[in-house]
């Protein structure tokens, strides 16, 4: 049976390439095989750049203002789609937490595309296989590779990195990592 997917992305540009083709790739392949996909656009620093014409809905939802402004319109999207969708894909890893915090037994099935690690992870040239698991928020600090003023400023985050982004991107139905090895 045709599902409706809604796919939520920072941006659709193809003049760009990783995750914006495959994100392409994968509405296309979807539509072409007979389901209904809306591609749900944030567009927090770049605006579409796309085809006149493609085989799925694309709709740009310009997010802009302070980052609780941004959560509160992730979240106001996610409960708006949810009604008409079987399944929602979270192609933005910065915004798998929200959707996690958004997610609930009785919405449709959510998962999140983790193709980057910043969320988790400070310093990704020191990032081994599993090594999340043991990660602490002083290792974050002594791990990240800005300097020593940004890791000041930044401090208040290492800790939501370690306790609280896991936990919100664990209540996904799905998460999947996309390994960029080549």
């Amino acid at each position: 049976d045709p599902m409706h997917v809604h796919i939520i992305a920072n941006k659709l540009n193809l003049r760009g390439g990783g995750s914006n083709r495959s994100l392409y790739l994968l509405a296309s392949a979807l539509a072409e095989v007979g389901h209904a996909v809306t591609v749900h656009t944030l567009n927090f620093s770049h605006p579409n750049e796309v085809p006149t014409e493609v085989p799925f809905e694309l709709r740009a939802h310009p997010s802009r203002g302070s980052t609780y402004s941004r959560i509160r319109q992730v979240r106001a999207l996610l409960t708006e789609v949810r009604d008409t969708a079987d399944i929602i894909h979270i192609f933005e890893p910065s915004i798998i937490p929200v959707a996690g915090l958004t997610n609930d037994a009785a919405g449709p099935p959510m998962v999140g595309r983790l193709n980057t690690y910043p969320l988790f992870c400070t310093n990704l040239a020191r990032m081994r296989d599993g090594c999340w698991k043991q990660c602490t928020t002083a290792r974050k600090l002594v791990h990240d590779d800005a300097h020593l003023p940004s890791r000041l400023a930044q401090l208040p985050l290492y800790p939501a990195r370690t306790h609280i982004v896991p936990r919100a991107a664990g209540r996904l139905d799905r998460l999947i990592a996309v390994s960029h090895a080549v």
